[in-house]
């Protein structure tokens, strides 16, 4: 989510919680996009994406690694997805949530 503020500038940020058996998060912005070259990497630690529209914003390039390390130690998944060149689609799957949000092991 913090990284869809940094780098939304223009445009807007959507977040949906979608609970059923799973529960599914999607954040959604049309921020500056992410190169084909630069998604195969984004989850890599310390990786950030270095191009003039982000000289500006800081960062330790941990924020993505970090968010997939907790969610698959939930036995969860996240995976990103891009629409159009400038919409991003970040989703975070947790198997075995209920809509309480316990997790069940």
């Amino acid at each position: 989510m913090s990284n869809a503020v940094k780098y939304t500038n223009k445009g807007s940020i959507e977040v949906k919680l979608k609970p059923s058996h799973n529960i599914v998060f999607e954040i959604k912005d049309t921020g500056i996009g992410i190169s084909q070259a630069n998604q195969k990497k984004l989850f890599d630690k310390f990786y950030r994406v270095r191009v003039p529209a982000t000289m500006e914003v800081t960062g330790s390039g941990l924020g993505l690694w970090i968010s997939k390390k907790l969610v698959e130690m939930m036995k969860g998944k996240i995976w990103f997805e891009s629409k159009k060149a400038r919409v991003q689609l970040f989703i975070l799957a947790c198997r075995g949530c209920r809509r309480d949000l316990k997790c069940r092991n």
